[in-house]
């Protein structure tokens, strides 16, 4: 089985967001006795992995959508 390196990439990031915003939420997500809410770096890691990795497996998708369209446009001219 062949799988492409930037579909293992795209999945590896969402993983990687998850587990960051899990983190976040299991650990440094709370309200100190000043009524701040104190937060870490984790939500931004876990957002940016996340929307890097929705964007890396969009990108990929569309380009084998893209590659099979222009491939049948050709094989329909080719017939003609």
């Amino acid at each position: 089985m062949n799988i492409s390196k930037t579909i293992l990439a795209g999945i590896a990031l969402l993983m990687l967001g998850s587990f960051f915003l899990f983190l976040e939420n299991s650990f440094y997500n709370y309200v100190d006795e000043n009524g701040v809410l104190q937060e870490s770096l984790s939500l931004l890691l876990g957002s940016l992995s996340l929307s890097l990795g929705i964007i890396t497996i969009l990108f990929f998708c569309t380009k084998k959508l893209l590659n099979f369209v222009v491939f049948s446009i050709k094989a329909k001219l080719s017939k003609n």
